[in-house]
């Protein structure tokens, strides 16, 4: 076993600090000798890690209704982005296909057509 130190300098390669001068093969060692470091350090003693509940409100129905809107609405801000950098415009390749699924600019609003009260 070797003493091994990560320095954030040496962007965390590991580095050899110390090594043992007499190596015990497997058979010299003991079948209750303790093996893990951090157990070794503890004292024979193992860490409680504890489980990591679930939210309360992912057993509420309208937890579950509202996943089921947001399905629809997942990744579409990426799939935006990548939509615009492929073909320039907001439309996939059955646009060339099918020109009337190409999406039209809204038309802007001026002041003629607003009703007046």
């Amino acid at each position: 076993m070797h003493v091994v130190e990560f320095k954030s300098e040496n962007g965390n390669y590991p580095e050899v600090v110390a090594s043992p001068s007499k190596v015990r093969k497997s058979e010299e060692v003991n079948s209750h000798e303790i093996l893990d470091f951090t157990q070794y350090v503890l004292g024979g003693k193992v860490i409680l890690q504890k489980k990591k509940y679930p939210p309360f409100y992912t057993k509420h129905p309208l937890y579950k209704t509202k996943l089921v809107k947001l399905e629809r609405l997942r990744n579409f801000d990426e799939t935006r982005i990548k939509l615009m950098a492929e073909y320039g415009a907001l439309h996939s390749f059955l646009t060339e296909k099918y020109p009337e699924a190409k999406l039209r600019p809204k038309p802007k609003r001026s002041e003629n057509n607003e009703t007046e009260e």
